[in-house]
């Protein structure tokens, strides 16, 4: 198993990233008699989406990474004066990968109304006409070598009005607001916290299930740091405190260690490949900084790696 660790952190393979791609079905957002009239249905918005007039306002955007592709709404309904505001958006969201693997969609979904606002969201995985969720979920899906069609529609709407009541007239306002976040993760393997970072200068370390069916990891480093440690073991420990520091703790077996340079960019990301024929698998992470000059380590956190 040790071999193992250091043969495919010395490979450190690149990770994929997934593709995603996103079309406009559906969009009303107006106010009284403004109404947007561009994009139409059947445009591609992956690129993003923000559209909107006095009242009412959708925006759309989405990023992708090596473990995790992320997908952002913010829908909004606040009628100026008398009249009825919509928000009502419906996209097709295609996930690519080039291997079959089992992931994770999450997905949240908050909203805030006031008097007749309200604010609606239902999501179709798979855009076979089943309704999978209608607020914040998290659903188990496959991903590729087919694409996943997931089809999410977001509605917002709110009215304003005056009313007379004994000689008085009175002005009511109904707003509404809705944030979508919706996330797809890798879920062959998970990351669980072991030790918190020494307080102090240490450095950040980062680790997540990536779509190359690895573990990616990063690390930033303080600026006084020089050197990287990256050590890896099968069982934690202690905590044992370390020399040449300021109560910082060893929270791991060490028993593999990769050294090298802190680079320039004080920022250090790669993958460590966690193949089939090697699960199910449990390791530990803790990243290290040392500066030498004069000597003295700083501790980052420790987590815990479990590919079942």
């Amino acid at each position: 198993m040790r071999a193992f660790l250091v043969a495919t952190a010395l490979a450190a393979p690149l990770s994929a990233q997934v593709g995603v791609e996103a079309t406009l079905l559906a969009r009303t957002v107006q106010w009284g008699g403004s109404a947007v009239t561009a994009p139409f249905p059947g445009a591609d918005v992956t690129a993003g989406l923000a559209v909107g007039v006095s009242g009412a306002t959708a925006t759309m955007q989405q990023a992708a990474t090596a473990s995790d592709v992320f997908v952002g709404w913010n829908l909004a309904c606040v009628p100026p004066w008398i009249g009825s505001a919509t928000a009502d958006v419906e996209i097709r969201y295609v996930f690519t990968a080039p291997t079959p693997m089992a992931a994770t969609l999450a997905l949240g979904w908050s909203t805030a109304t006031t008097d007749n606002g309200n604010a609606q969201l239902v999501v179709d995985v798979h855009d076979d006409g089943t309704v999978d969720a209608v607020g914040g979920a998290v659903l188990s899906v496959s991903l590729g070598p087919s694409p996943l069609v997931v089809r999410v529609r977001g509605l917002v709407a709110a009215s304003s009005g005056t009313t007379t009541t004994w000689f008085t007239t009175w002005h009511w306002t109904g707003t509404a607001n809705a944030q979508l976040a919706m996330q797809l993760l890798p879920a062959h393997a998970q990351v669980q916290p072991i030790a918190a970072a020494c307080s102090g200068a240490s450095p950040v370390l980062q680790a997540a299930a990536d779509f190359a069916g690895g573990l990616a990891l990063s690390g930033q480093f303080a600026a006084a740091d020089d050197v990287a440690v990256w050590a890896f073991g099968f069982a934690p420990i202690g905590p044992v405190s370390l020399p040449w520091s300021n109560g910082c703790v060893l929270a791991i077996a060490p028993d593999v260690l990769l050294i090298d340079a802190v680079p320039a960019s004080r920022q250090w990301s790669w993958s460590l490949a966690l193949p089939p024929q090697v699960r199910p698998l449990g390791f530990d992470v803790q990243l290290f900084g040392v500066d030498l000059a004069p000597v003295q380590m700083h501790a980052g956190a420790a987590v815990r790696v479990v590919a079942p």
